[in-house]
């Protein structure tokens, strides 16, 4: 039993997940706005805190929370593809499902859309008041 667990690790660590993880690690701690199927997560009205990012098996688990003080959420992408990493954003192309909160997403029926996409929202420093823009 205690081999098949190593097994399981060693491998979640080469899976597609697994790589994906460790490249997103920079978003830790970030604001990020996520989209799964093209639609906002359900019942989110704004960006994103990334509390962690890891990976279980063939399983992407990302924890967020809308408030540095809130509870985190579980995102989770099973079986993650088509995964592509930048400075600007995560896109996965296809998944198995991607899971909210205990719930599976609908996927739309429509055309393709990318099962996710995570973005980093950036912050502009307010104008100084009574300054021209620049």
């Amino acid at each position: 039993m205690l081999l098949f667990a190593a097994i399981f690790l060693v491998g979640s660590a080469f899976s597609i997940a697994g790589r994906a993880a460790r490249s997103l690690q920079f978003l830790r701690g970030t604001r990020v706005r996520v989209v799964a199927w093209g639609q906002p997560l359900p019942a989110s009205d704004g960006p994103f805190y990334v509390e962690s990012i890891a990976s279980l098996g063939v399983g992407l688990l990302i924890r967020l929370h809308a408030t540095p003080d809130a509870r985190p959420i579980l995102l989770k992408i099973a079986q993650p593809q088509d995964v592509l990493v930048s400075a600007e954003r995560l896109t996965i192309g296809r998944a198995g499902y991607v899971q909210w909160s205990s719930r599976r997403l609908e996927r739309p029926t429509g055309g393709p859309v990318p099962a996710l996409i995570v973005e980093p929202v950036t912050r502009h420093p307010p104008a100084a008041s009574g300054a021209p823009p620049a």
